[in-house]
C-alpha cells in the first residue's frame, strides 16, 4: 500500500494550485491587445464580465478584469490631463475682489418649491449672503445684495452670475451699475464659468442636509442655514486656503476696494469691454470677449491671477 506521501504527490499539479493565478507578460499583452480591438469595435468603455462574454470566453475572465481596469485607468487619466490643459483657473489676490452668486432649491413649501440664494467670496471661500424665498425673482437677489452690503459695509469689485432671470434683470443691473460692480456672466449653459458658486450649491446642500424633495417652511430653513453657513465661515479648515478658515483668511487678506479705487475700476473694465466686442458677430463671441476682458482687467490691477493649465496668462 502506498505511503500517504507518494499518493499525495500523484494528484495533479493544476489541482494543487491555490490561490489567483499568475500570468506571463506576454499572455497580459495578448489579453490586453484583444479587449483593445474590442473596445474599439463596441467604442466605450464596457465593463470586463460584459468584454468577457464578448471574447466568447476565450481569455480569462480575471486577467480581462485586470486589462479592462488598466485600459479604463489609462482613459480616465488622459482624460484628466486633457482637462486641466484646458482649464482656466482665477485666483483672486485679495478678498472681497469677486463674489459668485448662485441659487439652488431648498425643498419645498406645500407645492411650491423652496430656493436660497448664495453669494461666495473667491478669496476667502466664505458665505457672504444667503437669501430663500420661493421661486427667485429679482428682488430677492436684490435683497441679498443690500443686506450683504449693510453687514459688511461694501459689495465686490466682480460678482460673477449665471443667465437667471433673477440676475441679469433691469432691477438687479441697475443697482450692480449704481454701486460700481462689475458683472461677469456665465455662457449659456456653462456652469464651469461660476465654479466657485457651483462647489459652494453642493458644499451647502451637503452640510446643511437639503433636498428638493423635503417639505419645508422658509423661515425655518433660512434660520438654519444661516447659523450653518456661519458656522462652516468659522470653524471650517479649508485645504486648498493653507487649511485656514475663512473668517482667518478674511483677517489675513487684504480687502481689493482698499487696493484700487472702485470707480477706476468699473471705468477700466468697462472700457475693456466695449473695445473688445468691437468688431464681433454672434452672441458667444461676444460673451467670451466681455468675460476675457474683464479677466484681463483684474491682472492689470494686479487683483488676480489667471492660469490656463497650470500656465499664468495675462
Amino acid at each position: 500500500m502506498p505511503s500517504p506521501v507518494m499518493a499525495f504527490s500523484r494528484v495533479p499539479v493544476r489541482l494543487l494550485q491555490t490561490g489567483r493565478p499568475s500570468y506571463s507578460s506576454l499572455q497580459v499583452w495578448c489579453a490586453l491587445r484583444r479587449v483593445r480591438q474590442m473596445m474599439k469595435r463596441f467604442g466605450g468603455v464596457p465593463g470586463g464580465e460584459t468584454m468577457w462574454r464578448a471574447l466568447n470566453k476565450e481569455v480569462p475572465l480575471r486577467l480581462v478584469q485586470r486589462c479592462v481596469k488598466d485600459w479604463k485607468a489609462r482613459f480616465h487619466a488622459r482624460e484628466q490631463e486633457r482637462i486641466r490643459r484646458k482649464r482656466w483657473s482665477v485666483k483672486t489676490c485679495y478678498h472681497d475682489v469677486m463674489w459668485g452668486l448662485d441659487g439652488l432649491q431648498a425643498g419645498r413649501e406645500r407645492r411650491a418649491k423652496v430656493t436660497a440664494e448664495i453669494a461666495k467670496d473667491l478669496a476667502t471661500l466664505g458665505y457672504t449672503g444667503l437669501k430663500v424665498c420661493g421661486a427667485a425673482k429679482g428682488k430677492d437677489v436684490l435683497f441679498l445684495l443690500m443686506e450683504a452690503k449693510r453687514k459688511r459695509g461694501h459689495l465686490p469689485l466682480v460678482l460673477s452670475v449665471d443667465n437667471g432671470s433673477e440676475n441679469v434683470n433691469r432691477l438687479v443691473l441697475d443697482y450692480l451699475k449704481k454701486e460700481r460692480v462689475v458683472v461677469l456672466r456665465n455662457l449659456p449653459r456653462t456652469p464651469q464659468h461660476n465654479g466657485a458658486a457651483e462647489r459652494a450649491v453642493r458644499e451647502v446642500r451637503k452640510y446643511c442636509g437639503l433636498r428638493a424633495e423635503n417639505q419645508v417652511q422658509v423661515k425655518e430653513v433660512e434660520k438654519r442655514m444661516r447659523e450653518k453657513l456661519k458656522l462652516l465661515n468659522e470653524t471650517l479648515p479649508r485645504g486648498s486656503r493653507g487649511w485656514k478658515t475663512s473668517n482667518e483668511l478674511a483677517r489675513a487678506l487684504q480687502a481689493g476696494y482698499d487696493v484700487v479705487d472702485r470707480d477706476c475700476f468699473y471705468q477700466a473694465a468697462c472700457n475693456a469691454q466695449q473695445e473688445a466686442v468691437l468688431g464681433l458677430k454672434g452672441a458667444r463671441a461676444v460673451r467670451l470677449a466681455e468675460r476675457m476682458a474683464i479677466m484681463q482687467t483684474l491682472v492689470r490691477f494686479g487683483l488676480a491671477e489667471i492660469t490656463r493649465g497650470g500656465v499664468p496668462i495675462g
